[in-house]
Order: C-alpha cells, then sequence, then structure tokens
C-alpha cells in the first residue's frame, strides 16, 4: 500500500555503508517506490541517530532503528555457542547467525508499513544474499524481494561506481575513497570484505 504520496513502499536493510545507501536514490528512481530504511542494532556500536539523519538525507521516506540485542543473543548467538557452531574450528558464524533475524524483523516492519517489497544490499560475493532471502521468504512469501546487486536495472559494479553515483546526485558519499572495503559487525563476531 501506498504512503501519502500515493507510491507503494519497500522495506531496505539499511547499514548506512556505501552499497545500502546508494540503494535509496536508486529504488527511487528505478522502481519509484517510497523507501523504509530499517537499521537493526545488533552490537554494532553504530551512531544510530547519524546513520538515521543519513538514510532520511539520502531520500528515504522513513527510518527505524531496532534493538535486537537481547533477542540476538537470546535466541541465535547463546544456541549457536551451545551447539558448537564454529566453521573450520575457527571462524564464528556471527555473520550468517545474524541474518535469518534481519530478514524476520524486515518481514514485521513490511507487514507494518504495508510494502509491497522488502530490499537488501547484499552482493553476489557470498552467501548473505541467500541468508536473507530464504528468512524473508519464509516469514513472507507473498512479498517480493529487491536484491539490488542481482538486478538488472543495477549498473553499478565496483565502490568507485557507487560513489559517483551519489557524486552525481550532490548526495554525500558516507566513506572515503580510500576506504575499499566493509566490515560485517554485531556483538558476538566482526568480519571483513574487500
Amino acid at each position: 500500500m501506498g504512503t501519502s504520496s500515493g507510491k507503494d513502499k519497500v522495506v531496505l536493510a539499511y547499514s548506512g555503508g556505501l552499497d545500502t545507501t546508494v540503494i535509496i536514490p536508486w529504488l527511487k528512481e528505478n522502481y519509484d517506490y517510497d523507501v523504509i530504511a530499517v537499521c537493526i542494532d545488533l552490537g554494532q556500536g553504530d551512531d544510530w541517530e547519524a546513520i538515521k539523519s543519513r538514510a532520511l538525507a539520502t531520500g528515504a521516506a522513513a527510518c527505524y532503528v531496532v534493538d535486537a540485542r537481547e533477542e540476538y543473543i537470546k535466541d541465535y548467538v547463546w544456541p549457536a555457542v551451545k551447539g558448537g557452531c564454529v566453521y573450520e574450528d575457527e571462524y564464528l558464524l556471527g555473520t550468517s547467525t545474524a541474518r535469518p533475524l534481519i530478514g524476520k524483523i524486515l518481514v514485521e516492519y513490511a507487514r507494518q508499513e504495508k510494502a509491497v517489497a522488502i530490499c537488501h544490499g547484499a552482493t553476489g560475493k557470498g552467501n548473505d544474499q541467500v541468508r536473507f532471502e530464504l528468512a524473508m521468504k519464509a516469514f513472507a512469501p507473498d512479498l517480493q524481494v529487491i536484491a539490488a546487486w542481482r538486478d538488472p536495472k543495477w549498473t553499478l559494479q565496483s565502490r568507485e561506481d557507487e560513489m559517483k553515483y551519489l557524486e552525481d546526485r550532490k548526495i554525500p558519499v558516507p566513506m572515503k575513497k580510500d576506504h575499499s572495503y566493509s566490515c560485517d559487525e554485531n556483538i558476538w563476531h566482526i568480519s571483513h570484505e574487500g
């Protein structure tokens, strides 16, 4: 269902990083949706007010910050620890255990906002896209899932392309040009991707 603007809504898993910041104007331009950004606090230690301000300044119609730390620890981390879930005896599964909870929360906000779709910014490099989408489809098989990086309308192939996209639209770039990697962090784990 639409907003006061009459447009349909999409809920975006918003981290405040480069990929999801670019996705806000991209969704508006390519789908004509009002974008509802949802930030999920899993203990990253982020400045949520700054991230919320960035989402709104970039064009989101609304931005929610959800404190999911307690649910994440209780329902995901502790069961994983009890089960000895460590990949190759050294890699904590902090990223993979967080994705189903993020998917669940995105569906809850999509229902609350009467959105027609959910979007994530996971690239095709790893399994995050699968983890997000399986969770979303399990909880809401009726909602469209937009995977920006796999969408034929997505023509941005690098971080440099994304930065130029924002610069061309006079949107502040949320990172430095020499910062060529991203981090995934939560209360249990941190990983880096370049």
